[in-house]
């Protein structure tokens, strides 16, 4: 019973956590192996933050009961926290809901002892859940939750149901797990959460935490995995384009719609034209800023009025990248309950197919603003003598090298750009 496959879907708020108790298994002597069917534990990790991903959610379940050494199964998560009494007709070893995950080995070691299945799906989830600091074995960059849950109870969103409230790590706790990761050699570290810009340590907010953050020795960076347009000031911007050889050269701003009538209905808590200055206070702090985002298209019953305004104001922030999804209805959540039928699939995927094509144009534009720039790369893969990395702005770089420089902080200028079938990235030298 040592050998172990992981499933993580979803977030990297998940991504996170299956890290954590990878490190922690592996610390126990258990081994990670790559094949599912080499295994006799898998250990899922859902998500359900659509139908769909329930739906994915439900298959790997099913996936890994019927795997070839007939493993122990575990599940964990989102799926399981709003899905109860799926597990009654479908019963797995262990499963737990979205408490309990940092116990997940101890559950699993009693598990072991009498073979009686346990079942801690709660609904009382009331403070943060640490994992403490740990290697994260298969990543370059280190990501560290900092913050759980929301309050915010988006019209699309069945987050703070599944999640609880927010709740956040001591910074105290945050600040000691940052120099750990720097002692330990990691280059970039990712602060990530369900809601990460709404972290809160009683007065302690998210600029003081930052603020300590930049005040750390060590030579590394930091990126912020999303903010809330809402809940970012200018101190917070000023802050950070202060110092960027500790912050990174990219914010993640979750935009969903670019029309006010579709926000509204989103229950989002911001207007468009708040959003454009936003971008347009970052980027003449930032030079060459990134400015990133996530994308809803055909939401509810979204008109086409609403999607042309949306496309002109798309065409006013030209973001470096985007994250685009064609809405998918979540049952229980008040835009299901409110919009009976979805927009036309035929006219939701054109829309797609609009926006895909308008990130592409400025992805491509933002690229090219990059060429015979110098940039700090962080080299993730290596296959000599191709080396692929991240930049600060997070944008894929590829460039020769006769050594391997995997997890290595390197300079890089750009020269040229490549398609890939999806996204543009750079190619470059590395600077000597």
């Amino acid at each position: 019973m040592k050998t172990f496959f992981t499933i993580n879907l979803g977030c990297k708020v998940n991504l996170f956590e299956t890290n954590a108790i990878t490190y922690q298994l592996v610390q126990k002597g258990f081994k990670h192996v790559d094949d599912i069917n080499k295994a006799n534990i898998i250990l899922i990790n859902t998500c359900s933050v659509t139908n769909k991903a329930d739906a994915k959610s439900r298959n790997m379940i099913n996936r890994a009961k019927q795997a070839k050494l007939n493993p122990i199964v575990i599940v964990m998560g989102c799926f399981s926290q709003v899905n109860k009494e799926w597990f009654k007709n479908n019963k797995v070893d262990i499963v737990v809901g979205c408490k309990d995950k940092n116990k997940i080995v101890n559950l699993l070691e009693n598990y072991l002892k009498d073979k009686k299945q346990i079942n801690k799906i709660s609904k009382d989830i009331k403070t943060f859940e640490e994992f403490g600091c740990f290697k994260h074995l298969d990543n370059t960059r280190a990501f560290l939750k900092i913050q759980d849950g929301c309050d915010f109870y988006c019209s699309y969103c069945l987050i703070p149901y599944c999640r609880g409230h927010q709740r956040a790590m001591k910074h105290q706790h945050v600040l000691k797990a940052i120099s750990e990761y720097v002692k330990q050699g990691y280059k970039e570290i990712v602060l990530t959460g369900v809601n990460t810009a709404g972290y809160k340590d009683g007065t302690y907010t998210f600029y003081d935490l930052l603020k300590d953050i930049d005040m750390l020795k060590g030579d590394f960076r930091v990126r912020i995995s999303s903010l809330e347009p809402f809940q970012i000031t200018k101190q917070i911007i000023d802050l950070i384009a202060n110092n960027p050889n500790r912050w990174s050269n990219q914010i993640h701003l979750c935009l969903q719609s670019a029309n006010n009538q579709v926000l509204q209905e989103m229950n989002r808590r911001y207007k468009i034209e708040d959003f454009i200055e936003l971008c347009r206070y970052i980027r003449s702090k930032m030079h060459n800023v990134a400015l990133t985002t996530d994308y809803i298209v055909a939401f509810g019953n979204e008109t086409e009025e609403q999607f042309a305004d949306s496309i002109k104001n798309l065409k006013k922030i030209c973001f470096a990248n985007m994250n685009v999804f064609i809405y998918s209805r979540r049952k229980g959540t008040v835009a299901d309950i409110k919009y009976k039928k979805d927009v036309n699939p035929t006219i939701a995927r054109a829309r797609y197919n609009k926006v895909v094509a308008l990130k592409l144009q400025c992805q491509k534009r933002y690229l090219k603003s990059l060429i015979n720039k110098k940039l700090d790369v962080i080299v993730e893969r290596s296959k000599t003598p191709l080396m692929h990395g991240y930049s600060s702005e997070f944008v894929k770089v590829v460039f020769n090298s006769s050594i391997n420089l995997q997890h290595k902080l390197v300079q890089v200028k750009a020269n040229g750009i490549k398609f890939d079938g999806q996204n543009y990235y750079l190619v470059g030298k590395k600077i000597k």
